[in-house]
């Protein structure tokens, strides 16, 4: 008789979360989100450990997560071969039971939510079996082989292309991504967490500053060696790439992605990667003018609480 899987809470259990991240996909889809580096960041945050759970075999081996971002999202992956005991129905009630307490405690009405791999047929009828409906959004994941000829980057004049000046520069650079998307999510302890991560390469932060020296773009570039171990590649991220409102239209993210590309290339890497919204058309008409293609696709389910 094989015998039931033990939940326990989330003990700085992040090594074994990305060897199992990387042992219950195929290969192709490991660095997908969220990839081990994924995980690294999120769990950063102290309310996302503490809405993070995992699952022992007998042997007390991680064999299954599941956590809830700070977007209301459902993180989650199984190993293979326990699928004939995988704990979903726990996963299910632990994703509800998260996103229940936020609801009580601030009086919002939040959806869980959750995405896969477009062509992850298994994962999406999982959601549907569960109750989530898939939403018109998706996440588009390019891609740009760095041995074509990249321009360089042209920028309008009084403008500047430069590294981010280090910690001191983290409020300055949260305060830019939250005017550019919109959003309250990056305070400067999270874009600290970015730069405190141990594969941050300080030359790879970029920011364009405008003629009255206040910051009017960035790329966050990033190459995790790990990474590309696990998944057999040489590739670097490039993103998020944020322009201030004030600064739109005027060629500052297409110049702070062919740096980007150069410097990634400088470093041997054979591919550029970035990920954008279906919904922001600038940034898909920049990487395609770039050179990228779209290598994948994610999508997007909601379920009501």
């Amino acid at each position: 008789m094989t015998k039931p899987l033990v939940a326990r809470e989330y003990r700085d259990d992040l090594e074994s979360l990305a060897d199992l991240v990387k042992n219950a996909r195929p290969a192709a889809w490991a660095g997908y989100y969220p990839s081990a580096n994924d995980l690294r960041e999120l769990l950063t945050d102290p309310s996302v450990r503490k809405n993070t759970r995992v699952w022992q075999d007998v042997n007390r081996e991680i064999v299954a997560y599941a956590l809830v971002d700070a977007f209301n999202n459902l993180l989650f992956d199984v190993l293979p071969r326990i699928q004939h005991i995988a704990p979903d129905d726990e996963i299910l009630a632990w994703g509800v039971q998260c996103i229940r307490q936020l609801n009580a405690q601030k009086g919002t009405n939040h959806t869980l939510d959750a995405s896969c791999h477009d062509g992850d047929a298994d994962r999406k009828a999982w959601l549907e079996r569960a109750g989530f409906v898939r939403q018109p959004q998706e996440t588009l994941k390019f891609v740009r082989p760095l041995d074509a000829e990249i321009p360089g980057p042209l920028l309008p004049e009084g403008f500047n292309l430069r590294a981010a000046h280090g910690l001191r520069e983290a409020d300055a650079l949260a305060a830019l991504h939250r005017a550019a998307f919109d959003s309250d999510y990056l305070t400067a302890e999270r874009r600290l967490a970015w730069m405190e991560a141990p594969h941050y390469d300080p030359a790879l932060d970029l920011v364009v500053v405008a003629p009255d020296g206040s910051l009017a773009a960035s790329c966050f570039g990033a190459i995790d060696p790990q990474e590309n171990a696990r998944a057999g590649r040489e590739e670097g991220t490039l993103d998020p790439i944020a322009t201030h409102p004030h600064y739109r239209r005027r060629g500052l993210a297409r110049a702070c992605l062919l740096c980007g590309m150069q410097l990634l290339a400088s470093r041997d890497m054979k591919f550029a990667v970035l990920s954008t919204s279906s919904e922001n058309i600038a940034m898909q008409r920049t990487a395609l003018a770039a050179g990228f293609y779209v290598d994948s696709i994610r999508v997007w389910y909601s379920k009501i609480v």
